[in-house]
């Protein structure tokens, strides 16, 4: 049998591979703050869209489609002549350890398909444009609270290792550098194994997450406005728990963002 004479055949020199890698870093690094195409459905951007932000026209305005009036309590869509900061008809009966929430939009159509994707590993790009464009949009909300420290909704240990990746880590990275704060990850820790909570009706949600997070180091957040960040809201119990430590550590001030708010048919 003859040897081929194939360079597949042949195992590549060390410094190839390590290459190999930098340059896929530098492209990885190129598109997170310089996109040249759309984070979402990776079409060309044009000139004007690139200076726009991370996404095409039609992305943009289909992630944007539900980012109406929002109540500043939960995030619920509020109708125009509500006022968004007296709670709202999904709220009115509840209480929460947070004091606001900011979010994007609604968990439909378009934002709904795009925190599915982002939720899977090697999605940092889609994740950068949903924070940027949520910045964009609620400006004015981010710039009435303005937060000393952000910090994102952890994962178990155990999770960390079965699925490394949390979007809510990836948009927290974005929103400290937009809003000029600090990011920690290890002040807020998850102490133990939750159920997946879209898995349980509204009723059990506050039970399944109820003493599942810790603070680590409470002078860290003494007197400090908080952004709790995560990519999705339904009930809000999970920030309502973290929320709720927080508080109890010395936080001054609690505001969630997130990038959807789900909002279930009643």
């Amino acid at each position: 049998m003859q040897r081929s004479n194939s360079s597949y055949d042949r195992p590549k020199p060390a410094w190839t591979t390590a290459r190999s890698i930098l340059w896929d870093l530098f492209q990885w690094g190129t598109e997170f703050f310089y996109p040249s195409h759309c984070a979402f459905c990776r079409a060309p951007l044009s000139e004007p869209e690139n200076s726009d932000g991370d996404f095409c026209g039609t992305c943009r305005r289909g992630l944007c489609q539900h980012s109406g009036p929002a109540c500043a309590k939960c995030g619920a869509p509020v109708g125009p002549h509500v006022d968004p900061a007296a709670g709202c008809n999904y709220c009115v009966r509840e209480s929460f350890a947070f004091d606001r929430v900011i979010r994007l939009g609604l968990y439909s159509d378009t934002l709904r398909r795009a925190c599915l994707r982002a939720k899977y590993a090697r999605q940092e790009p889609l994740l950068a444009g949903l924070a940027k464009l949520a910045v964009q949009l609620r400006r004015s909300e981010f710039r009435d609270e303005p937060v000393d420290i952000v910090i994102p909704i952890p994962h178990y240990w155990l999770q960390r290792v079965i699925r490394p990746h949390n979007p809510a880590e990836t948009l927290a990275g974005v929103l400290v550098n937009i809003l000029n704060a600090r990011k920690n990850s290890h002040i807020l820790l998850k102490t133990r194994w939750t159920r997946p909570q879209r898995s349980l009706p509204a009723v059990e949600r506050r039970k399944n997450v109820r003493r599942a997070f810790q603070v680590a180091n409470a002078e860290d957040i003494k007197n400090q406005t908080v952004l709790l960040v995560d990519d999705i809201m339904t009930t809000g119990a999970t920030a309502h728990e973290a929320a709720r430590v927080l508080r109890r550590a010395g936080a001054k001030k609690i505001v969630v963002a997130v990038i959807a708010r789900a909002v279930r048919a009643s």
